[in-house]
């Protein structure tokens, strides 16, 4: 019934952890049909008896697509390895899914490594929602209730049920998002190709969260070339002006008075919003100016 892909970038102890979670699934013999664990530091050794593919780290987005072409059953399961799934989670997630026809995506209950919740179910983001998060005034874009089973906009890409005729209708995930949004992007193409996404509470996780990467100058790099990405797409020249000018503009120095306060890497991370700027213009080419 299901592929799983795990995308694997020197985690390999949250990666044992994450497939001792997965095997030990209520009925993973029966619903799970292939694991495969995309590889790219490091010479990974399973414990398991999974597929690993091995090459260079091209993304998250398109290592789960290159993952994703090597099954062919009817569910595909995007995990994240710093996940950790509650037995009955798989089953639970598979079976509200499966009730949903018209359904191509679906998350689950998150909670932090201290038990604290984890907005998983989410609503697409404003233009003024990634205006402020571009200088630290917003971080995230939760709906009201966590605890309701139902429809959302998105949800949380750290677990991550799709249906694999829908991710496959749309093309999958759009291999130009590196790292972050891509899975706002995914649903919101499936939500305009007459897909719903679902959200069930009933199912539990624990995201480590922070495990696996953290938000270290690499990934604040991507998270605003990601943001500046989805902006271009998805908002008027205006608002992604906006947006843009706090990314250059403000959020550098945000981000290295946080890092010289938390011991981090003032200058790198000083430095991470403007090369996420420069590759976001790269990336969208000739349309890039009016900013």
């Amino acid at each position: 019934m299901v592929d799983a892909v795990i995308v694997n970038h020197g985690q390999d102890g949250l990666v044992e952890s994450c497939l001792a979670c997965l095997f030990a699934s209520e009925d993973a013999d029966r619903l799970l049909s292939s694991v495969t664990v995309r590889n790219s530091r490091g010479a990974y050794a399973p414990s398991y008896d999974v597929r690993v593919v091995d090459g260079q780290n091209i993304g998250y987005g398109a290592a789960c697509n290159e993952c994703a072409r090597l099954g062919n059953a009817p569910f595909l399961l995007f995990l994240n390895p710093d996940v950790m799934m509650r037995r009955d989670a798989l089953k639970k997630a598979l079976t509200f899914l499966q009730s949903r026809p018209d359904a191509g995506l679906l998350g689950i209950a998150l909670t932090h490594g201290d038990s604290r919740p984890q907005p998983s179910k989410m609503r697409f983001p404003t233009a003024e929602d990634l205006a402020k998060r571009a200088v630290g005034r917003q971080r995230g874009y939760a709906t009201c209730d966590q605890s309701a089973s139902g429809e959302a906009d998105w949800v949380l890409g750290a677990f991550l049920l799709a249906r694999r005729a829908a991710f496959e209708a749309v093309g999958g995930f759009d291999e130009r998002f590196f790292l972050y949004f891509e899975e706002v992007d995914l649903a919101m193409r499936l939500k305009k190709a007459g897909w719903r996404c679902l959200y069930c509470a009933e199912a539990k996780a624990v995201h480590l969260c922070g495990g696996a990467g953290g938000v270290s100058p690499f990934c604040a790099t991507h998270l605003a070339r990601s943001r500046l990405l989805y902006a271009h797409r998805y908002f008027n020249r205006r608002e992604y002006g906006r947006i843009y000018r706090r990314t250059v503009l403000a959020e550098p120095f945000l981000r290295f008075f946080r890092a010289a306060l938390c011991g981090g890497q003032p200058v790198s991370s000083f430095l991470a919003p403007l090369r996420g700027a420069k590759l976001a213009r790269e990336a969208i080419g000739d349309d890039a100016g009016g900013v």
